[in-house]
Formats: structure tokens, C-alpha cells, sequence
């Protein structure tokens, strides 16, 4: 009876652990695992990689163009100043009537020889002037300018070419004109000379202008 109950008992425990290994796997899977997007991750987003990029706002363009003090520059070869000249370009010349008393300012900002138009006239030069009243009444026309070459010869007038012209009027103390003067000159010269007239000045002034 011994010896019997023995066996049982091994029995029972080597069938206890046939059953045990039926019901466990002999490897064990991997457990599946899916990937999280990177919007919905547990961690906080990357300060660096999130960033806005920073865009500089640049500033639009002015509509309005830029305003210079300088005279209208003339179309063609400019004339020089003359150094040794009583006077010459850029000069502000006050000229006084018989009692020394100022009636004007006249200056001569620029000379130019023009484009040549006709081939088979001689060249044109054109001055812009400027006037200036200086006493209560100046009168100015286009009639008391003239032109001189180095030889003293008197140049004829040209109307209607450089724009815009000076004409004719009378100016109150204070005011000023501004305009361009054309005429007629000689194939070579090493000089010309501007010369204005005006009815209550003692005298005529003169501007002489080197060719280039």
C-alpha cells in the first residue's frame, strides 16, 4: 500500500506540469506597439524647431520724389567759368543805378551749347539767368541781353528754343525770375560774353563763359 501511494503522487505531479506547459507559449511575441504622431507626443514641442521664423517689414517707397534746391539743368555740353573774368557763372552781381542806389541781382547759374538741330547753321548757346528786384520796381525783357564772341562780334537772339524762356515784366522789391536766353553764336570762340542792360542801372554788366 506504501509503495502505491508513492506512484500516484509522482503521477499526479508530472501531470500537473505537462499541463502547465500545454498552456504557456514557448516564446513570447513582442507586444505591438504604435506610433504615436509627433503633434499628439507626450512631450512638449521643440522650442527651436516650432519657431515662427521673424520677417523684417520693409518700409514702402516714397511717392514722392526727391526735391533739389539746384537749378534745371540744361540738355547739352556745358560752358565753364571763366577765373579771370570780372565775373562769370555763379556769381550773385548787384547792379546800382546813378545815385548808388541797388536795383537788381542778376546771376547766371549755367551755359550750355545746344544739340545742334541744323547742321548748316551755327551752334547755339543758352544761359539760364536769374533777376532779382531789388528796388521797388526793376523792369526786365529779352531784348536788353546780348551775346559777344571773343572778337566782339554781337550774336542775334533765338526765341522759342531753351525752355523755359525768359521773356519780359517788371519785378517788385524781392522778387525774382528765372529763365533761359538763346542765341546764335560762331563756330569757335574762346570766350562768350553775356551783357544785360537794364533801363535804371548805371551801366551794363557782363558774364563771360569759357567754351569747353
Amino acid at each position: 500500500m506504501k509503495l502505491r501511494s508513492t506512484t500516484v503522487t509522482l503521477a499526479a505531479v508530472i501531470a500537473l506540469s505537462l499541463l502547465g506547459a500545454a498552456c504557456t507559449p514557448g516564446g513570447a511575441a513582442a507586444p505591438s506597439v504604435t506610433s504615436i504622431p509627433a503633434s499628439h507626443g507626450a512631450g512638449p514641442p521643440d522650442p527651436v524647431a516650432s519657431a515662427a521664423p521673424t520677417v523684417s517689414p520693409v518700409p514702402a517707397a516714397s511717392a514722392e520724389p526727391a526735391v533739389s534746391a539746384d537749378p534745371p539743368s540744361g540738355e547739352g555740353t556745358a560752358l565753364l567759368p571763366d577765373p579771370d573774368a570780372e565775373h562769370t557763372l555763379g556769381e550773385r552781381i548787384v547792379l546800382d543805378d546813378f545815385f548808388d542806389e541797388d536795383q537788381a541781382a542778376f546771376t547766371v547759374y549755367e551755359a550750355i551749347q545746344r544739340p545742334q538741330s541744323d547742321p548748316e547753321a551755327g551752334p547755339e548757346y543758352a544761359f539760364l539767368v536769374e533777376i532779382e528786384g531789388l528796388a521797388s520796381s526793376i523792369h526786365y525783357k529779352v531784348l536788353q541781353f546780348s551775346m559777344f564772341d571773343d572778337e566782339s562780334f554781337e550774336c542775334p537772339t533765338e526765341l522759342g528754343r531753351q525752355q523755359p524762356e525768359l521773356d519780359f515784366g517788371d519785378l517788385s522789391k524781392g522778387r525774382k525770375v528765372r529763365g533761359w536766353l538763346t542765341f546764335m553764336g560762331p563756330d569757335g570762340s574762346e570766350y562768350l560774353e553775356l551783357q544785360w542792360v537794364p533801363i535804371s542801372t548805371d551801366g551794363p554788366v557782363f558774364v563771360r563763359v569759357l567754351l569747353p
